[in-house]
């Protein structure tokens, strides 16, 4: 082994047992594989949201860790060849650095929307912003033929106790984890309280056949919070967090995955363990931060 791969390693256990300790542990993936794709459709969803599909021969092999799955997208900087890092390496980012800057791929993380492992293709939503983000940017512009990188990574939804009452909480970029997860729970659906927080009720209308299982389902609510042109947060944090809501019961909320701006998931994170809930039950991931670069 490396010394590269060693620290790798290191960084990775240590993370690892950090994240035991704070949150919700997620499913883990022993091994990690790395293909080159090609785009081979691109359709709108909604105005704002694009569903791109890649394919090729090893997806057909590929596992999901979860509900949830999510990869790393390594995208061609403009004008230039795709150049994959190192497929050895554990941790992908001090991979990347060690490439040279001018051809070094941008990577971002994606989930699957859809797998279809006897096509050898996977579907990926792309929340649609201009330039802001090398992600939005590529999407964009991608059409069939174009090469990417597709680098298996994790899944996140683990629900210690798979019937007792969830809390789960979305925004826009967070949608096609959460419609994944409700499609994969099997009947009778545990408890259910879902909050998605959206620009445009738009982006839910694209996940509705997955929505309507609640709807089928006594034990199911969702609630859409749109903020319009507010900043992220707006909606959903006074619904939930506001003194006159009614606090959440520690000891009845058996588990909450909270995905989309990092410091509103980081907020309501906050909010439930001081309503009770053990942090070991909750997981949260900000898949963007306002005022920094998004995908």
């Amino acid at each position: 082994m490396t010394v590269a791969a060693l620290r790798d390693a290191l960084v990775e256990r240590v993370w690892g047992v950090y994240a035991a300790r704070s949150s919700a542990p997620p499913p883990r993936r022993p091994t990690h594989h790395q293909v080159i794709a090609q785009v081979s459709a691109v359709r709108e969803l909604t105005p704002g949201l694009r569903r791109i599909t890649l394919v090729a021969p090893d997806l057909a092999a590929w596992r999901p860790a979860g509900p949830d799955e999510y990869f790393g997208l390594l995208m061609p900087r403009r004008g230039s060849a795709l150049q994959l890092p190192d497929a050895g390496r554990r941790d992908v980012r001090a991979a990347l650095a060690e490439l040279p800057e001018a051809t070094r791929p941008d990577l971002r993380w994606y989930t699957v929307a859809e797998y279809r492992p006897h096509d050898s293709e996977i579907d990926v939503d792309v929340v649609l912003h201009g330039d802001a983000g090398p992600g939005s940017a590529w999407a964009c512009g991608a059409a069939p033929g174009d090469a990417v990188g597709v680098r298996t990574s994790g899944a996140c939804y683990a629900p210690p106790q798979p019937q007792a009452r969830q809390l789960l909480v979305a925004d826009e970029t967070a949608l096609p984890a959460l419609a994944a997860i409700i499609r994969s729970l099997s009947d009778p659906l545990p408890p259910l309280e879902v909050h998605i927080e959206v620009p445009d009720v738009r982006f839910v209308d694209a996940y509705n056949a997955s929505f309507a299982r609640l709807s089928d389902s006594p034990l199911g609510s969702a609630v859409v919070h749109d903020r319009g042109s507010a900043e992220p947060g707006a909606a959903i944090l006074p619904a939930l967090t506001a003194p006159t809501t009614p606090a959440f019961d520690g000891r009845a909320l058996g588990y909450a995955w909270l995905c989309g701006e990092s410091t509103t998931v980081t907020t309501l994170r906050r909010h439930l363990v001081a309503s009770g809930v053990d942090k070991r039950h909750i997981f949260f991931s900000g898949y963007w931060k306002r005022g920094a670069a998004r995908g």
